[in-house]
C-alpha cells in the first residue's frame, strides 16, 4: 500500500505491470503488458527482436541489455589518448523507456516498441502526447499537470523508475 502498488491490500493493474509474473498478464486484459525490442538494419529490415512482459521492473533492464550501446572514441585537445563516450547516455534510455510505460494508453491494448537502428533509438507507445504537442511544453517551460496513469506513475516514482519533476522532455 505504501509503495502505491496495492489499494487496501488488493492487487492493482499497477502491481501486475511492475511486479507481476508473466502468467499474470491475463488479469489486466484487455491491456497488454509487452515491450518489444526490434533491431533493424540500415535498409529498415528486421534483423532481430525480443519481447518482454511482466514484471516491467525487471523488463526495462532486459530491454536495455539488448540495445547496442557502442563506444565512440575521440581525440581532442593536445593528447593522443582518446576519450570514450557511449553512443547513448543510459539515463536517457531509462527516461524514455520508463516514460513509455508510465504514459502508455493501456486501454488501447497495444505494446511498447523500442526500435534500434544503426544511429537511432525510437521509443513508441500507444496514446497521444500529453498535452498535445512538444512545442506547447517547451513554450510553457513548466511540468505537465496531468498524468494518463497517475497511480502507475506514483508507483514508478516510489520504485525509483521515474522522476516527477516533469523535465523529461
Amino acid at each position: 500500500n505504501k509503495a502505491k502498488l496495492a489499494i487496501w491490500g488488493k492487487l492493482t493493474r499497477t502491481a501486475i505491470l511492475l511486479l507481476g509474473k508473466p502468467e499474470a498478464e491475463y488479469l489486466i486484459s484487455p491491456a497488454v503488458a509487452r515491450i518489444s525490442w526490434i533491431l533493424k538494419d540500415r535498409n529498415g529490415m528486421e534483423r532481430d527482436y525480443a519481447h518482454f512482459t511482466c514484471p516491467f521492473l525487471l523488463a526495462v533492464d532486459e530491454v536495455y541489455q539488448k540495445i547496442r550501446n557502442l563506444k565512440y572514441r575521440y581525440i581532442k585537445g593536445e593528447t593522443l589518448f582518446p576519450d570514450e563516450v557511449d553512443q547513448y547516455e543510459p539515463y536517457t534510455i531509462r527516461e524514455a523507456l520508463n516514460n513509455c510505460i508510465a504514459h502508455q494508453d493501456y486501454e488501447a491494448a497495444g505494446k511498447i516498441n523500442v526500435v534500434e537502428q544503426d544511429d537511432e533509438l525510437i521509443f513508441a507507445n500507444l496514446g497521444s502526447f500529453l498535452p498535445e504537442s512538444v512545442e506547447e511544453i517547451i513554450r510553457q517551460d513548466s511540468p505537465q499537470e496531468y498524468y494518463r496513469n497517475p497511480f502507475l506513475a506514483q508507483a514508478m516514482v516510489n520504485l525509483k523508475m521515474i522522476d516527477t519533476i516533469g523535465s523529461g522532455i
